[in-house]
């Protein structure tokens, strides 16, 4: 069957007038977001942004309880050389060295986490993430203001109780 310029016309005309309404439709039934994040939301998602939060807010108080409730007994941090191993270090190393120091020494601290990415694979999963960490310390008798900007990757295991960071501190 042939159509008529006008029907063509016709037909244009509505397919145009239907096009916001698909978009409408397309955007509504995607997956929802966690708020202020691009993560999808989901069970899964939460619990390993929970796990990331206590973290932050752990820090920001200086509460090394709430740190040893989400730093995993298989942490391993190699310190970003891979050709030596002197600086490498897992949990316990975290607890007797970072640890004191964040306590001891530092007296405000400021930290602010930005998730730009969570992947998981199995029963691992990395969240990338921005921050900026404000911190106020002593050293000896004198007092210093520091700032630390940057992008890190936290690496989180599913274990028998959850989530736990594996490595990233």
């Amino acid at each position: 069957m042939h159509r008529t310029k006008y029907e063509d016309k016709d037909l244009s005309l509505r397919c145009a007038r239907a096009l916001p309404f698909l978009a409408i439709f397309l955007i509504a039934c995607g997956p929802s977001l966690i708020r202020d994040t691009n993560i999808e939301d989901t069970p899964e998602h939460r619990e390993i942004l929970k796990v990331v939060e206590t973290y932050r807010s752990a820090i920001e108080n200086r509460d090394i309880r709430d740190l040893r409730r989400v730093i995993s007994t298989k942490y391993y941090e190699n310190a970003s050389t891979t050709d030596i191993d002197t600086d490498d270090y897992g949990t316990e190393q975290v607890l007797k060295q970072i640890f004191p120091v964040l306590s001891d020494h530092v007296d405000k601290v400021f930290y602010v986490i930005e998730i730009t990415e969570l992947t998981m694979q199995n029963n691992e999963a990395f969240v990338d993430y921005k921050f900026e960490l404000k911190f106020h310390y002593t050293d000896g008798e004198k007092e210093h203001w520091g700032l630390k900007q940057d992008i890190n990757r936290l690496s989180l295991e599913r274990e028998e109780h959850g989530w736990f960071i594996v490595s990233g501190l």
